[in-house]
């Protein structure tokens, strides 16, 4: 597919190779659309539990898989924790100028990338 300039148009996201600043970004968007549904379940499954005795028991007769509970909360955490350190990443790249150039913005984000992985083993290990 061309457009009016004769230059490819590839939607194909496989065949754009995005910075690893522009794959740090990307990412922050969906860990924020998705921490954001996943706490709308939440205040749901708390709506639900507190509206009667009866619903609380058939929630907790559901949720009694130990292991379910488990990855879901720490798939909440882990994308809580990269949408956190990724989001005070961008706010001192505006607030201090960190990461200006390319060069500089591809070292913070390989050390963004790394205490993310970091604190996201931590806390999976902490919590399970």
């Amino acid at each position: 597919v061309k457009n009016k300039e004769g230059r490819p148009v590839n939607l194909n996201i496989f065949k754009i190779n995005l910075p690893i600043t522009g794959v740090i970004s990307f990412l922050h968007r969906i860990a924020g659309f998705s921490v954001f549904v996943c706490f709308l379940f939440v205040v749901w499954l708390l709506d639900q539990s507190l509206s009667s005795e009866e619903t609380f028991l058939n929630l907790s007769s559901n949720l009694k898989n130990p292991s379910a509970i488990k990855l879901f909360t720490n798939l909440i955490l882990v994308g809580f924790i990269f949408h956190s350190i990724v989001g005070l990443k961008k706010m001192m790249s505006e607030f201090f100028g960190l990461g200006e150039k390319l060069e500089s913005a591809t070292r913070v984000s390989i050390l963004t990338f790394i205490v993310i992985i970091s604190l996201s083993i931590y806390f999976v290990v902490y919590f399970w």
